[in-house]
């Protein structure tokens, strides 16, 4: 799965709800909700871990 940013797209947070377990999942990024309806659209089971963070450098920036 290749998902980039694009620049001059805001990021938005809101609320999405699987359509495979139909709980509901707060999304942080428009990136994170594309990412949840991509899951949803291949079938596969996921859930949104707040607690785990992954860092990385995107554009030169450290970040979580």
């Amino acid at each position: 799965m290749n998902l980039q940013k694009n620049k001059g797209i805001p990021s938005k947070k809101g609320y999405y709800t699987s359509t495979i377990s139909n709980n509901i999942f707060r999304y942080d990024s428009m990136t994170e909700l594309a990412a949840m309806m991509i899951f949803d659209r291949e079938k596969r089971n996921w859930i949104k871990n707040t607690k785990l963070r992954i860092p990385y450098i995107f554009e030169g920036k450290k970040r979580k």
